[in-house]
């Protein structure tokens, strides 16, 4: 009896585990991929696609052609779009069973960028204008930043983590009570990097709702 009511609870288990999942933030998603890049889609394949690396950010080289696992769609979430050449985005990657796949059980670690804009899911916050994107989502908000202030901030990022480390790492430290020096206000001034900071303040971790 006590044998088949583990089983009951393993089957259940498994099942909550597939309908909801933590996601992954941004500063996640900069600080754990072994590979950042802009990129387009060249060409779609069975179970991968091939990136041309318009511009690296990080462990990559200009004019690169690497081969990425697809993103697979399951319950609570999907992609945007099915895989189609010229499509655009900021990915972020890691190594999974050997290939290079996006980071996120929600396809986070694929940064949408369209005619030079890109779109960042809105994570419950009022800082930064957000706004319907119709052709990823008519239920979530985005926030839209232009290509090259991404890409400069994520390299200031990159640049200065050490910094940026230090920063909350001193925030955290509880028996610390003399004046905490801000190492994030002499960084250079970016929208992208300042969306960076206030979620790793934040320690933000967002939960999906369309599958996105």
């Amino acid at each position: 009896m006590i044998k088949y009511f583990l089983i009951l609870l393993y089957l259940l288990g498994s099942k909550i585990s597939l309908a909801s999942y933590t996601g992954t933030s941004l500063t996640q998603l900069v600080e754990t991929a072994k590979v950042i890049c802009y990129g387009k889609i060249i060409a779609v394949e069975n179970g991968t696609f091939k990136l041309i690396i318009l511009r690296p950010i990080k462990a990559c080289r200009q004019n690169d052609t690497i081969s990425i696992r697809k993103f697979a769609n399951w319950t609570c979430a999907s992609r945007y779009a099915e895989y189609s050449t010229y499509q655009e985005g900021v990915f972020f990657l890691s190594l999974y069973e050997g290939k290079l796949a996006t980071i996120g059980a929600a396809n986070e670690g694929e940064l949408i960028v369209k005619e030079g804009i890109g779109y960042i899911q809105n994570y419950d916050q009022h800082v930064f204008k957000a706004k319907k994107i119709d052709f990823i989502s008519k239920y979530q908000e985005y926030i839209c930043i232009n290509l090259q202030t991404i890409i400069d901030g994520l390299k200031i990022y990159l640049e200065n983590q050490e910094t940026i480390d230090r920063q909350f790492a001193q925030k955290n430290d509880r028996e610390r009570v003399a004046y905490q020096y801000n190492y994030t206000d002499k960084l250079p001034k970016n929208d992208f990097l300042d969306i960076l900071i206030d979620q790793k303040q934040r320690g933000f971790w967002t939960i999906a709702i369309d599958g996105r």
